[in-house]
């Protein structure tokens, strides 16, 4: 998962541009406030685990689940 090489290939091969990907692999602190936005939303949705999905900021699946659990939940969500 660290070999930046392999990642940029992962990213290219479901559409990503290559060269982007490895740049900002290269410069890991690119993104850090977002990063940081995103942990601090997770805090204070009580989230401390992965993986953990939340659908319009409601409803709430926590660990793996079986596929009929998010088709719930996005019927829910779309009510």
């Amino acid at each position: 998962m660290s070999d930046h090489d392999t990642l940029a290939d992962i990213a290219e091969s479901v559409g990503m541009n290559r060269d982007e990907s490895m740049a900002i692999l290269r410069d890991s602190s690119k993104y850090a406030n977002e990063v940081r936005s995103d942990e601090a939303t997770a805090k204070q949705l009580g989230i401390t685990g992965a993986p953990f999905f939340v659908i319009d900021r409601k409803y709430a699946i926590s660990g793996a689940q079986p596929t009929e659990v998010f088709i719930n939940a996005l019927k829910q969500a779309s009510q």
